[in-house]
């Protein structure tokens, strides 16, 4: 529980509509696998942020939010053709 409050709190700072892969630098410090892989690695919380920055820079990113649907989008199934 205390990785997914750390994910939260991390989102919450990068005004993030919800908990994702950039909420990362939240991990290094719960102890666990995680921080365990980033630190074999010699990878630090400024390294991953440095890292995401870049990466929403580049791609026009600014902040993760959940895309508005039109009213008139539906979800459907494709059924497959016999």
């Amino acid at each position: 529980m205390e990785i997914l409050n750390r994910a939260d709190a991390e989102a919450r700072r990068l005004n993030d509509s919800y908990i994702s892969t950039s909420t990362a630098p939240g991990l290094d410090g719960v102890a666990g696998p995680a921080r365990e892989l980033l630190r074999v690695n010699g990878v630090d919380k400024k390294d991953v942020e440095q890292a995401i920055k870049a990466i929403r820079a580049a791609s026009g990113v600014q902040n993760v939010t959940i895309p508005a649907r039109s009213p008139s989008t539906k979800l459907s199934r494709s059924t497959p053709s016999t």
